[in-house]
């Protein structure tokens, strides 16, 4: 089965601002919603907070800290490295003139980084400046970087639940506290006790069918949400915060007799260390309504009716209702959607606890509502395009289909598993998914690939099944099944650029190995100089496995995948016979496509003069003859990105050069290139790109990746392979003479 997958993990922002027609004579056509600046600073961590993975924003940021180089993000269309970027009338510098995709498909948009310079505590104009002409202007707040720091640990105080109780006069902890410190910090003497089960609706399914059955209801337990206990005659002010169990199971003892109390219970679940405590899980995921009023959305929550308590055992259940009648039909309320959701990222926790009992993962807002559909607009209005994650723009998260009689997500384990896994891989690992559209019987570029199926691998591993269902259409009576157990049959794409072969390989090492060494495989991506592809997971996955999985063992299972190497690079051994879904003579794919990197070597510079340090190894070809690569607008296609990797053998600074098959520049905003440093596994600035040439600092025995990624193929040949294509690198102190 060809199964659509619905999301793409859009590319990193660091921040953000709209442009529009930036070209020429250009002028703004139009500034979206979300135009308005947000940022972050180079140096991202102040005074030990990292303000670089947030993903806890909701709504238009433009606070940055005084007196230090801040790196912030434009983003539109047609822009390019001419642009004169200005803030508080100083000279920001330009450089790593990227593609942009959105979470759903090609957006047509570019990104341009810059550096400005820091300021002292004020406002002040952020300015672009075309040709002369102003196109954008926004005013930011510099504020103090220590109280920009006290503001962002208030917020997360804010949201982080305090475990504990102010009951008989005992004082709440002033750091919220782990789930393992409850049953201590929620057991003052004397009092009654309050306590319950919480439990959820969901509709019935079939591992042969995605389709949902409102005839057949059960429930579940809700486990390990925040459950609050609130005081009636202090506007209900909370008198202590608890979670519930695997059994969803919840207790609040010391309640005095005759008090009047509610319930609470939030569809949230976290756990944090107080301060000064560096063991122990630190999460915090937070279920959201995106279509409410206001800039902060507020958590789902169900909420008792007034309980006096009785001074010895009250009961109060909770029972979230699925919301639909028996039909299927629509009802008021869909109170079991956000616990649902949550019942996979309960799960999702435990597996990564149990690989790593001291895992730290940055807070999360998931986004639901019955009004999420199909839709490019505003997702605070409900079109969302698809359930997806998104590490950018002013409202970060993961967002969740629930459009009734069109698609709803919130039942679909595999859905939210997979979406989970893009932001595990966000969080916890490394992704250069190119973005845009695909579909699982699509040839995509070797990290696209990885990343979905990696998305749908770990999100089956954590959920526990091994079927990716996904339900929609009227009543949620139609819909998909992927058994993860079983390779991608004839007929359909299978290898290293399908992501279902990678769904289905990483999933049964998963099965078969046990999910530390998965998860271990996972994390160790985070550093190094190759791109997130199935090859360089499974080079980790042998290392991390402690001798369990051999190379030769790996090899076999991966053979149903079509994938033939566990080189982090995809270096095939001579005696393997090439791909004939690919290949140039049976395909009609390009000549190198089986080719994941290109080794440069570059020769040490004689003096300072501008010089070219490779005279081969950089050629390559473009493809556009196979599935989901040879569309005009497609460019994440298997062949539209190409790597390249080099030890540099001097310090200073390094040039890249590319030409197309003509030996002329490509036209500008249609070829990108981004930089890894091997050392650090960080992106490297590329300063001044122009659509030909860049340049950037290198250090001496550092290996580096270089990333080319064309985004618009509509400039190439509409049909057959672009070949003849270079990239070579230069001693570079001057740019233009390159």
């Amino acid at each position: 089965m060809n199964v659509i997958r619905k999301s793409i993990h859009a590319i990193s922002l660091i921040a953000g601002l709209i442009l529009s027609g930036c070209s020429g004579d250009s002028t703004v056509v139009e500034t979206a919603k979300d135009a308005l600046i947000a940022v972050a600073e180079t140096d991202a961590v102040v005074d030990g907070v990292d303000l670089s993975e947030s993903l806890d924003q909701e709504g238009v940021e433009t606070q940055i800290a005084a007196n230090k180089t801040k790196t912030m993000t434009l983003y539109g269309t047609n822009l390019q490295m001419g642009l004169k970027v200005t803030f508080n009338g100083q000279a920001c510098l330009t450089h790593d003139l990227v593609a942009y995709d959105n979470e759903n498909e090609d957006s047509g948009q570019t990104e341009i980084q810059v550096d400005c310079p820091g300021q002292a505590v004020g406002r002040y104009e952020l300015k672009v400046v075309d040709s002369g002409k102003s196109v954008y202007s926004q005013n930011i707040d510099v504020v103090d970087a220590s109280l920009l720091a006290n503001l962002r640990q208030v917020r997360l105080a804010g949201i982080r639940p305090v475990y504990g109780s102010s009951l008989t006069g005992r004082t709440a902890s002033v750091n919220p506290m782990g789930i393992r410190h409850q049953a201590l910090a929620l057991l003052p003497s004397g009092g009654g006790i309050i306590t319950g089960i919480v439990n959820a609706q969901k509709p019935g399914s079939s591992n042969s069918s995605a389709a949902l059955n409102y005839a057949s209801v059960t429930t579940f337990p809700v486990r390990g949400v925040v459950v609050k206990l609130l005081d009636v005659g202090n506007n209900d002010a909370v008198l202590g915060t608890t979670a519930t169990d695997a059994s969803g199971s919840y207790t609040f003892s010391g309640v005095p007799a005759s008090s009047q109390v509610k319930v609470q219970v939030i569809a949230q679940i976290a756990e944090t260390r107080a301060t000064g405590v560096t063991t122990g899980a630190q999460y915090n995921f937070m279920l959201r309504n995106n279509t409410a009023t206001g800039a902060a959305k507020p958590f789902y929550a169900l909420t008792s009716g007034i309980i006096t308590s009785s001074g010895t055992t009250d009961f109060q259940n909770f029972t979230a209702q699925l919301g639909f009648d028996a039909s299927g039909n629509a009802l008021t309320a869909r109170e079991s959607a956000p616990f649902a959701i949550l019942d996979v990222v309960y799960n999702a926790v435990a597996g990564i606890k149990a690989a790593d009992p001291n895992v730290t993962l940055p807070d999360l807002n998931i986004y639901w509502s019955p009004e999420n559909t199909a839709g490019d607009g505003d997702k605070t209005a409900g079109k969302i395009g698809t359930s997806h994650f998104s590490d950018s723009g002013d409202y970060p998260g993961v967002f969740i289909l629930g459009k009734a009689d069109v698609d709803t997500d919130e039942f679909d384990r595999g859905v939210i598993g997979h979406e989970f896994g893009h932001y595990l891989q966000f969080a916890a690992s490394y992704s250069d998914n190119p973005g845009g559209s695909h579909g699982s019987n699509e040839f995509k570029d070797a990290s696209l690939a990885y990343g979905e199926g990696f998305g749908t691998a770990i999100g089956g591993l954590l959920s526990g099944s091994q079927y990716y269902t996904d339900s929609s259409g009227l009543k949620q009576s139609e819909g998909g099944v992927q058994d993860l157990l079983q390779p991608p049959p004839s007929g359909t794409a299978n290898g290293f650029y399908a992501e279902n072969s990678v769904a289905y390989l990483l999933y049964k090492l998963g099965n078969q190995y046990g999910f530390t060494s998965f998860w271990k495989a996972t994390t160790s991506l985070k550093t190094g100089h190759e791109s997130a592809t199935v090859f360089n997971f499974l080079d980790k996955f042998i290392t991390n496995s402690g001798g369990a999985a051999s190379r030769d063992a790996v090899l076999s299972t991966a053979l149903p995948a079509n994938i033939k190497t566990v080189h982090p690079l995809g270096v095939l051994d001579p005696s393997v016979s090439l791909d004939a879904a690919i290949n140039a003579s049976t395909s009609g794919g390009a000549d190198d496509l089986e080719v994941l990197y290109k080794t440069l070597s570059p020769t040490t510079p004689i003096n300072a003069d501008v010089q070219k340090l490779t005279a081969t190894g950089g050629e390559f070809c473009l493809n556009k003859k196979l599935r989901g690569s040879s569309a005009t607008s497609n460019s994440n296609g298997l062949g539209w990105t190409k790597r390249f990797t080099f030890t540099s053998t001097y310090t200073g600074t390094m040039g890249v050069k590319t030409l197309n098959g003509a030996n002329l520049a490509y036209p500008d905003g249609t070829v990108f290139v981004k930089i890894r440093n091997g050392s650090t596994g960080k992106s490297v600035p590329l300063y001044n790109w122009d659509g030909a040439a860049g340049r950037w600092n290198v250090t001496q025995g550092v290996t580096y990746s270089i990333v080319l990624q064309v985004a618009d193929p509509a400039v190439f040949p509409s049909s057959g392979n672009a070949c003849g294509n270079t990239l070579t690198l230069w001693q570079a102190p001057v740019l233009q003479t390159l």
